[in-house]
């Protein structure tokens, strides 16, 4: 189902109105939008937030929570980690109190792997503290009765993802979501999408489901900026639609695209004021108001599922049973004992002996959690006391593990000709 993003800016009254008029003219009824974390906390904020929401009352809303206020930051900017980690999950209970009746799910941050949103770098490096404070949010999120949505990865990464899960990050996520760009590619400019590592969204999809113990993955933000770097103008307006087309046909139950309405030429964006000009022609209507070609195809698209849908309703499957879920538990346990092939091939030949010596350890570490792995199916009908003892000597293997993979992958590609990605 195709939906929308659009982010709001503080007491921007004018563009949440002029949003909603578009989206009823496009017949949208997802939306993906976020409360900040930070502004809520500036003077007002909880009063702009609760006229946001109930103006969005008509739509089915996806929720996302981000940007750690200042104050309580560890590094004083919102892409760190609240120096409480317990904060966030308390202020999504906040939020669900507030106006748990105006949204349908909850993601949990956005954009995790990316340093812009999450500052890893500086505060994070194997991401403990994001998995932690994922893992107490989704569980309060849970307890609250609202499902969840684990933020955006980009890039999508089943490294990490399979991080998250050692870290306990995953237990009560819902579902995963994934970012991609395709065409947001250069030569001599920062990328949004790895061109080398992009074979269409089916491939996206399949390559991250293998990794999710059955959780769907959703397509929460992806698009294209009519821009054109090398002649200053835009122009790329075909290949709006049809990547937008391609979106719409992906293999994901939600695709979001981002976003409606152009940024403002006169507020900066996350990575600076123009420093990269696409940020601002990513809209399906100019800011000035100019409705591009992908508008008319978006309505389209939206009204062509809107009638596949009532032709071929969804069945939803019925809940697992309790032998289910426990069997799917075990899985999930023993799952990710041995470093998969797909892994060993994305990881770089040591070009030292010290890194000759990482590999060993992360090599190492995989054959001890295998035998304690295999101790825990031993011991299953045994000592329940020592089958818990012996699980969590697995869970801190494989939590080792997984993040010196990801470390290790990290730099590999940090030595590859390919470009970061500058989101």
């Amino acid at each position: 189902m195709l939906g929308i993003c659009q982010w709001f800016h503080y007491e921007d009254y004018a563009m949440v109105d002029r949003c909603i008029k578009l989206m009823h003219e496009l017949g949208i009824r997802h939306l993906r939008t976020g409360i900040s974390w930070a502004d809520f906390h500036r003077p007002g904020g909880e009063a702009w937030y609760r006229w946001q929401m109930e103006r969005l009352a008509d739509f089915d809303v996806l929720l996302s929570i981000w940007h750690t206020p200042p104050s309580i930051a560890e590094g004083q900017v919102c892409a760190s980690p609240a120096q409480r980690l317990q904060d966030y999950a308390d202020f999504l209970g906040e939020v669900i109190d507030l106006f748990g009746d105006r949204f349908s799910h909850l993601e949990l941050w956005n954009e995790p792997n990316n340093r812009y949103r999450w500052d890893f770098r500086r505060f994070d490096p194997q991401w403990a503290k994001f998995g932690e404070i994922t893992r107490r949010a989704a569980q309060t999120v849970k307890e609250c009765g609202k499902p969840t949505v684990l933020g955006g990865m980009i890039p999508v990464d089943s490294n990490w993802l399979e991080l998250m899960e050692t870290y306990g990050a995953l237990d009560h996520v819902d579902v995963i979501a994934i970012h991609g760009f395709p065409e947001m590619w250069w030569p001599d400019h920062p990328n949004w999408e790895w061109r080398g590592r992009w074979h269409g969204w089916a491939e996206k999809v399949e390559s991250i489901a293998e990794y999710t113990q059955d959780r769907p993955v959703w397509i929460t933000e992806t698009g294209l900026a009519t821009w054109d770097l090398h002649q200053a103008c835009e122009s790329r307006f075909d290949l709006q639609v049809a990547k937008l087309r391609e979106a719409a046909d992906a293999p994901a139950k939600r695709v979001y695209w981002y976003c409606l309405v152009d940024l403002d030429p006169d507020r900066e964006a996350i990575e600076g004021f123009h420093e990269d000009e696409n940020e601002y022609h990513l809209g399906l209507v100019t800011y000035d108001g100019r409705k591009k070609p992908s508008f008319d195809e978006f309505k389209r698209l939206v009204e062509q599922q809107s009638r596949i849908s009532e032709d071929f309703p969804v069945k939803t499957n019925p809940p697992a049973t309790p032998v289910e879920a426990l069997d799917a538990r075990i899985a999930r346990t023993l799952s990710g004992t041995t470093i998969p092939s797909s892994h060993a091939v994305g990881l770089a030949q040591p070009t030292n002996g010290w890194r000759n010596k990482r590999r060993e350890l992360v090599h190492e570490l995989a054959n001890q959690a295998h035998v304690v792995a295999l101790a825990c199916k031993i011991l299953e009908s045994d000592n329940p006391e020592d089958v818990e003892a012996v699980r969590s000597m697995l869970s801190n293997l494989q939590s080792e593990l997984h993040a010196l993979i990801y470390s290790l992958r990290g730099e590999a590609a940090c030595e590859s000709a390919e470009p970061e990605a500058a989101r």
